[in-house]
């Protein structure tokens, strides 16, 4: 009976102390989709090239948080891909489209919180994830809530031989924030909207082309 009433005790004991170990509370915001437009590849284009230009979102909400007592001593955010990846390219990541010779880089810019702008490259990975990368770090909590960020992806050509048809990424990149230096929260997703590529002929770089005649007789064109 004494030790059925100290496990008891012990658990209430429990219930009234977690709270305060973890007071402070992170939600999810659902980020805004990127609409990235239709790509043309020149078969010419040097592989390593980026295609088109860099696709940017709008400035979004991604984390709310607050820190009662105790409060905390570290946050960190970042941005991470879940794409598959293939090499790198330009000092960034590059992952596979789906469709061949085409890759993708994917990075974000933190508004709110530091100000920084980052692609996933490998370092500053807050762990051993080789596809996190950290922008910001703070001792407690990441000033101006909610958490607003940009997210960022740029396409580059992979290979020689590249393909046409149509990317279907769903939800490659992602939000990320840890708390203490241990406690990941749960991501705040960015879904792709389908779109489509085409590889085309080379391209033509002048249109104006000088022809040598030689010497020729005015009278010889008639019309």
């Amino acid at each position: 009976m004494k030790k059925r009433l100290l496990v008891g005790i012990g658990g209430v004991l429990f219930w009234m102390i977690s709270p305060q170990v973890q007071a402070y509370d992170c939600k999810v915001l659902a980020a805004a989709p990127l609409n990235p437009p239709d790509l043309i590849v020149q078969r010419d284009l040097p592989v390593g090239s980026p295609i088109g230009s860099e696709v940017v979102s709008g400035v979004m909400p991604v984390f709310s948080c607050t820190n009662e007592a105790p409060a905390l001593t570290k946050q960190e955010f970042g941005v991470k891909s879940w794409g598959a990846y293939e090499k790198m390219l330009g000092g960034r990541r590059i992952y596979s489209s789906g469709v061949a010779g085409i890759g993708y880089a994917v990075g974000a810019t933190s508004v709110s919180s530091c100000n920084a702008t980052g692609y996933v490259d490998g370092s500053n990975t807050g762990d051993t994830n080789l596809n996190n990368r950290i922008l910001c770090v703070t001792n407690g909590l990441l000033p101006n809530q909610p958490v607003t960020a940009k997210a960022h992806i740029q396409f580059y050509k992979t290979a020689k031989t590249t393909g046409s048809g149509s990317i279907s990424l769903g939800s490659p990149v992602s939000f990320i924030l840890r708390n203490q230096g241990i406690d990941w929260t749960a991501e705040s997703l960015v879904n792709i909207a389908s779109f489509n590529v085409k590889s085309v002929a080379c391209s033509v770089k002048n249109t104006a082309i000088a022809v040598p005649m030689g010497a020729i007789v005015k009278r010889a064109f008639k019309g």
